[in-house]
């Protein structure tokens, strides 16, 4: 996907890590709409806006600012600025093993009776996973985005077309107990026995025939696979068109205003 490497920073869940960050300021976000909009329509081509027209005026003398930048230059230093906004704590360590462990600056993973566990390894953050974020959420409407990995297709066949709306339109949030209710999971275990019983079922499972489950799941997806394809393309189709867009450029940028004041 041509437009993927554009926005490779600029994901819901990558965009979801500046919780913690400061507003980047009106210079550093004119930037970012400069190198958006250079590598995905090339140089500035617009009428110059009125200049009581502050606000676009801005954003067409920021992209204007980059001349003739090449496309590829553009997208490199897009991609460079978010992963500088996103990724301020620091830079990503190589996993070093040791054993069956490996260790990442933010997460442990390990191996034991043909089960990979994968823990995350920051819990001060805003962004690790505790009980009061165990939540699911798709807030494509609120970045001016449009529903991906195949949920237009399958929210509406789980839960009806009526909650699925619910979660891709108008960005409404499932507790894990409600996810359940709607079919998004299976089952919902209390906190207090949560480890007991995962644990339990993962050892049972693991020792299952491995080629029984793998063909046995073939058969399973097989039905649905060239559907989830086509609905996948057409997702993908839209979403750049999205990408592209004014109105998704500047709910990005309300994101980061709106994280600001946490």
């Amino acid at each position: 996907m041509c437009a993927a490497a554009v926005m490779r920073g600029a994901s819901v869940e990558e965009f979801n890590t500046t919780k913690d960050k400061k507003d980047p300021g009106n210079e550093v976000k004119l930037k970012i709409y400069a190198l958006f909009k250079q590598p995905t329509q090339g140089p500035c081509n617009t009428p110059k806006p009125s200049t009581l027209d502050f606000v676009n005026k801005a954003k067409w003398d920021a992209w204007k600012s980059l001349g003739s930048v090449s496309q590829e230059e553009a997208r490199q230093q897009y991609v460079d600025l978010i992963s500088s906004l996103v990724g301020a704590d620091g830079p990503a360590v190589v996993a070093q093993p040791t054993g069956s462990t490996k260790g990442f600056q933010t997460l442990l993973v390990s191996t034991e009776d043909n089960i990979t566990t994968i823990r995350l390894n920051r819990p001060e953050k805003k962004n690790a996973i505790t009980a009061e974020l165990w939540m699911f959420h798709t807030p494509f409407s609120q970045l001016g985005q449009s529903p991906e990995g195949c949920s237009s297709y399958l929210f509406p066949k789980m839960m009806g077309a009526a909650k699925a709306s619910e979660m891709l339109l108008f960005n409404k949030k499932l507790t894990a107990a409600r996810a359940c209710e709607v079919g998004l999971v299976t089952e919902v275990f209390p906190e207090t026995s949560f480890q007991s019983e995962v644990w339990t079922r993962l050892k049972a499972y693991a020792k299952l025939p491995k080629n029984s489950l793998a063909l046995s799941k073939q058969l399973i997806r097989a039905v649905e696979k060239e559907k989830l394809h086509a609905v996948n393309d057409v997702e993908v189709e839209r979403l750049v068109e999205r990408w592209l867009s004014d109105e998704c450029m500047q709910a990005i940028m309300s994101f980061f205003q709106a994280k600001s004041k946490l």
